[in-house]
C-alpha cells in the first residue's frame, strides 16, 4: 500500500495548517518539500512520523514500516560519546561495527569518543544524521538536516544518506538540496 495523506486537516496552536490536504509519497526515492516558514513543513513530518495525528482525514499506509526522523533540533545525549549516540539505536549496543560505519560516513570517525559539547554544530548535526541512518527503515524524515554543513561535505553525505532508506522525505528551504537528492518537489505555500 502507497503511503498518503488523505484529505487531512491539521491545526498548530489553533491555526489551521492544513485544510484538505492530499498527497501521496514516491514508492522509492526521495521528496523535497519546500517552502517559507510556517508553510507546514514540520507538520506534515510530524504527521508522517505519527506524532501528530489530523482533526480530519487520514495517514495511511503507514503500519508495518519503520520510521526514523532528524528532527530540526539535534537532539543528542549530552551524557553520550558520539558513538554512543549513535549506537543507541543499534541492537547490539556495545561493539557494534554499524555504529563505526555510519561515524565514517558522516567523517567523524576521530571524534568517536567526544561529547556532543565538545563538538561544533555542524558535527553534532552529523551526529543526528547519522544516529537516523543507523536507525534505519523504511522512511527517513529530515527536518533541515545540513543546518551547520557546508557544501562539499553535504554532496559527500548524501549518497550514504540516500542509501538509509527506500523513502526519504526531506524539509528545505534550499532547492539545491534537493537537486542532491534527485528529489521530486512539494513547494508548500504560506498559511
Amino acid at each position: 500500500m502507497s503511503i498518503r495523506l488523505k484529505n487531512v486537516h491539521a491545526d498548530y496552536e489553533g491555526k489551521a495548517i492544513f485544510t484538505d490536504f492530499s498527497l501521496e509519497l514516491p514508492a522509492h526515492g526521495a521528496l523535497a518539500v519546500l517552502g517559507p516558514s510556517g508553510s507546514g513543513k514540520t507538520t506534515l513530518l510530524r504527521l508522517l512520523a505519527g506524532l501528530i495525528t489530523p482533526q480530519k482525514g487520514a495517514v495511511e499506509g503507514l503500519v508495518g514500516k519503520t520510521i526514523s526522523m532528524v528532527f530540526q533540533e539535534n537532539r543528542l545525549l549530552p551524557w553520550c560519546t558520539s558513538y554512543e549516540n549513535i549506537a543507541l539505536v543499534q541492537k547490539k549496543r556495545l561493539a557494534c561495527p554499524q555504529t563505526l560505519a555510519w561515524l565514517e560516513r558522516m567523517e567523524l570517525a576521530a571524534w568517536r569518543d567526544s561529547y556532543p559539547n565538545e563538538l561544533s554544530g555542524g558535527m553534532q548535526r552529523r551526529v543526528a544524521l547519522g544516529r537516523a541512518c543507523a536507525f534505519g527503515g523504511d522512511i527517513l524524515l529530515l527536518d533541515e538536516p545540513f543546518t551547520g554543513i557546508d557544501e562539499a561535505l553535504r554532496e559527500r553525505l548524501v549518497p550514504h544518506i540516500k542509501s538509509a532508506a527506500e523513502i526519504i522525505v526531506l524539509v528545505t528551504h534550499d532547492s539545491e538540496e534537493a537537486e542532491l537528492f534527485k528529489a521530486e518537489k512539494l513547494v508548500l505555500d504560506a498559511v
